[in-house]
């Protein structure tokens, strides 16, 4: 019975390989918007180039990068030049505004510096500079190339984007003498937010899946990462520093352990762990910058249920975690109880109704909102739970298994897998816009993404 148990938490948990026989019925995943906000219109000309130094290639690496960060941040869209008349070099102000355009952005390289100059519209001025002096690497340049749409971000909007965040995701590459991936070594990566500059993290030589972010000691940003390791046999729980080789473990008791997930606050840890005879809620008191303090406690267990992916509430007083308890996967919400309460004080409440099999919560950073998956005609799709109009609704359509969501700190973007004939990819989606866009890394199998902001 245990083994059959642990067998139902792997799939609640999406950690099957066998969901890659899934065939995708369409390469477009759509977005099904409620209420979408307008975006502010720019015009982004070519890169003009007067360089020996520099080539071409690079140029147009970098050009890609800027319509990536101005496409998909939310807020902005790059009209295309054949969305533009012939002679719009030529226009004023008002004729700018008239075609949608409240800022026209020009660039060009001379010698080894690239100049931006932001023309505004609305007020008829230049209104941004910048100078960014290239080296010719390219993982070097495109993270220039951030920085200078995340200042232009904070001078439009006063606010922080997430052109600096960066995505922690599990990889392996394709074995064509295994069809089901089963044998190949799956590590830790992490990549810039439009799927560059990938970099492995881990080195394990095995399945290594779920990282989920840990804080530093000034609570003030992320300094590694948890993860789930089959290095020693079982499935355990580690943590990593960034810069630092080794791994520690979160802590030393019996079972196998899954789904790491730290407090906003950064001083607790839930997990699930299936010691008892079922897979139930547990969690570890932390310490950023030292480790675990004492030893884990069960906040909460159902022998007639197999419970999974528990999350922390943005204030940290609540957990989501998914349980079948009453029948189906469902999610549930539950104040975090004190040391000593009994079961059968805690009173879980069902959060969502629309459909019979949910998995995978993600509490969105500013509470308003909770993604998970829910199965609709036989494919997994991401759902969004509204907790300030109390409603359910589909956010995905289209063919391919959506697994694994996770929101940006904006509480705006979200990142999730895909899984489609015989792939395994990342996409992003952010909830002003209708398409998800493919972060498009190396070849391979990627799965289990998370947003990390990094100072």
């Amino acid at each position: 019975m245990k083994f059959l148990k642990s067998i139902l938490l792997i799939v609640l948990l999406s950690i099957a390989t066998s969901s890659l026989e899934a065939r995708n019925k369409s390469k477009e995943i759509v977005i099904e918007l409620k209420a979408p906000n307008s975006l502010v219109g720019l015009y982004f000309d070519n890169i003009h180039i007067d360089s020996d130094i520099i080539s071409q290639e690079h140029v147009s690496e970098l050009e890609r990068v800027v319509l990536f960060d101005l496409n998909h941040n939310g807020k902005m869209r790059a009209l295309k030049q054949s969305e533009m008349p012939k002679d719009q070099k030529k226009n004023t102000a008002s004729q700018w505004r008239a075609q949608g355009v409240s800022y026209v952005i020009s660039a060009w390289v001379r010698e080894q510096f690239l100049t931006f100059s932001v023309f505004s519209a609305i007020d008829d001025k230049v209104c941004f500079a910048e100078d960014i002096k290239l080296t010719g690497l390219l993982n070097v340049d495109r993270g220039k190339i951030h920085q200078f749409v995340s200042h232009l971000h904070q001078d439009f909007f006063g606010e922080e984007g997430i052109y600096l965040d960066k995505i922690l995701y599990t990889f392996k590459t394709r074995n064509v003498s295994d069809f089901y991936y089963s044998s190949v070594p799956e590590e830790i990566y992490q990549c810039d937010w439009d799927g560059g500059n990938p970099k492995q993290l881990t080195f394990e030589g095995t399945h290594c899946i779920t990282p989920h972010p840990v804080l530093s000691k000034d609570r003030k940003s992320i300094e590694g990462f948890f993860y789930v390791s089959y290095k020693i046999g079982q499935p355990k729980i580690f943590w990593s520093k960034f810069n630092e080789k080794g791994a520690q473990r979160l802590c030393y008791i019996p079972g196998n352990q899954f789904m790491p997930c730290m407090s906003p606050k950064g001083d607790k840890v839930v997990f699930i762990n299936d010691a008892p005879g079922n897979p139930e809620i547990f969690m570890q008191d932390f310490k950023p910058g030292v480790g675990s303090v004492g030893k884990p406690r069960q906040i909460f267990a159902c022998r007639r249920g197999v419970q999974a992916s528990p999350v922390f509430s943005p204030e940290g007083k609540r957990v989501a975690f998914v349980s079948d308890k009453a029948g189906s996967p469902r999610i549930y919400l539950m104040d975090i109880p004190q040391p000593g309460t009994s079961s059968s004080d805690l009173k879980p409440v069902v959060l969502t109704k629309a459909n019979r099999e949910n998995t995978k919560p993600s509490w969105s950073p500013d509470g308003s909102k909770l993604a998970y998956i829910a199965k609709v005609e036989g494919i997994r799709q991401v759902w969004i739970y509204d907790f300030i109009t109390n409603q359910e609704w589909q956010l995905t359509t289209g063919g391919g298994n959506k697994e694994n969501p996770q929101w940006a700190q904006n509480s705006l973007h979200l990142v999730f897998n895909s899984v489609g004939n015989d792939t395994c990819e990342l996409y992003m989606v952010n909830l002003n816009q209708p398409k998800a866009v493919r972060i498009k890394t190396e070849l391979g199998i990627k799965r289990f993404p998370v947003w990390v902001k990094k100072d």
